[in-house]
């Protein structure tokens, strides 16, 4: 090869490989590029804040309605619910037991208003009928008035026969006058001691009609405090003094019978007596009787409302989903073995679907540049194995701020539509980031911005 070849290779060679061609050149052509790229390229302005998924529909709140100590405690996230399914179940045991005794007491009400409807009727009709013996002594107190109603009715009858009673009548008057005696004294005896052993505070003993009485009184008394068991004594001391009183009463009525018996006055007159004897000793009857159911009645209306209102506060015992979806629940109340009232323990979401939207958190001070209509993404990294990113446009902003933590934020709604597989990996009140792009700008501009703000 020729030497003058080899003098140019080397000069060029020299030439264009020193510092200025290796170093400089291209850092200015970088720094032209980057130039120029800050220049034409845009950049998102976005705001950030926190948000969850949430359902178009909204939420159900569940709450206790009252504080205690839980039998069980069935709250569990993502547990899917149905309407009527129990959550939470407070010991209702002492309501439980004032229900069951108002219940047995308007069971004997019940029961006894029965039976005294009966004799009602029984006085009504002048017969018996009660299929068996009773267990308040009403039958007892029929039998009684019938021998009164039939000893007069023999008088009545030997009127209108306009003949003096033959001994074999006499007899039968007498007999029948001395039964209805005889178990008028036995009916006093059962109110006496009846009324002394409540007076007292003893238990009454005696296997009879004041047996029933007795334990009806217990039944109610049980049920009410100090100052109302004395106004029930008192009430239920007055009404067996009343009891008495016309027991005499009846007894002095039989008691003159046996004693002023004689030849029957066929007059016209004493016909109309004894008619109106009759007439007075059923309404007299029938009077009582009704007295005595009115308040019997009104005892059980007290007592029903007493039952209805146990029931109504044993039912804020037991909190239940009142519909289908899945739990979101407060994680400090899981497991626990009471609770105050009126807390809310958790939410029921609906099944997730495709459609639903998200609710973010915008901080006060940068709320001013989000409007309706702009790109909200959601970026979701917590709990899933796979990050999720969902992106919707806003379409409501709230008018007023929210004060969460001593700051104010304010509500900002987006609806998205997820895919099949977003859909399976996700669930309502899951939380993650937000950001809401606001606009572009070259990147020139914003870097001029941010180091202007900083100064």
């Amino acid at each position: 090869m020729e030497s003058k070849f080899l003098e140019s290779s080397e000069f060029y060679t020299a030439r264009f490989k020193n510092f200025t061609t290796l170093l400089i050149i291209p850092s200015v052509i970088l720094v032209l590029c980057v130039l120029i790229f800050s220049l034409v390229g845009k950049k998102e302005i976005s705001v950030k804040g926190i948000g969850t998924i949430e359902p178009l529909q909204g939420t159900t709140v569940i709450q206790t309605f009252i504080g205690g100590k839980l039998k069980e405690n069935l709250l569990e996230e993502g547990k899917i619910v149905k309407p009527g399914m129990t959550i939470l179940r407070f010991d209702n045991s002492q309501v439980q037991q004032k229900l069951n005794l108002a219940q047995k007491q308007n069971s004997l009400l019940t029961e006894q208003i029965r039976d005294i409807r009966l004799l009602q009727t029984s006085v009504a009709e002048n017969r018996d009928l009660f299929s068996k013996e009773d267990d308040f002594g009403y039958q007892e107190r029929l039998k009684t008035y019938l021998s009164q109603r039939n000893s007069i009715q023999i008088e009545l009858d030997e009127l209108k026969d306009k003949a003096t009673l033959k001994q074999e009548q006499r007899d039968q008057l007498a007999k029948v006058q001395s039964d209805a005696f005889s178990r008028g004294k036995q009916q006093l005896k059962i109110y006496q001691q009846l009324y002394q052993d409540i007076q007292n505070e003893h238990e009454y003993t005696a296997n009879d009609s004041g047996k029933a009485i007795y334990q009806s009184y217990q039944a109610r008394r049980n049920m009410l405090e100090n100052a109302e068991r004395e106004q029930l004594k008192a009430e239920t001391l007055k009404d067996l003094q009343k009891q008495i009183d016309d027991t005499n009463t009846q007894l002095d009525s039989v008691e003159t019978q046996r004693i002023q018996q004689k030849d029957v006055n066929t007059s016209e007159a004493e016909k109309k007596g004894l008619l109106q004897k009759l007439q007075t000793l059923q309404t007299e009857q029938l009077s009582d009787i009704s007295q005595l159911l009115n308040k019997l009645l009104q005892e059980q209306s007290e007592l029903q409302a007493n039952i209805k209102t146990l029931n109504n506060e044993n039912d804020k015992y037991v909190v239940k989903a009142t519909k289908a979806g899945r739990l979101h629940v407060i994680q400090e109340y899981v497991g626990v073995k009471s609770l105050g009232g009126q807390i809310q323990v958790a939410k029921i979401y609906p099944e997730l679907v495709r459609n639903a939207e998200i609710k973010a958190y915008i901080p006060e001070n940068e709320i001013s540049t989000v409007k309706v209509g702009q790109m909200l993404k959601f970026k979701l990294t917590k709990n899933i194995s796979k990050p999720l990113l969902l992106e919707g446009k806003v379409t409501k902003i709230a008018t007023a701020p929210t004060q969460v933590d001593k700051n104010n934020y304010y509500t900002v709604v987006a609806k998205v539509r997820l895919s099949k597989t977003e859909a399976m990996s996700s669930k309502y009140g899951m939380s993650g980031s937000v950001s809401i792009v606001t606009g572009k700008e070259t990147f020139f501009n914003y870097f001029k911005n941010k180091m202007t703000k900083e100064k």
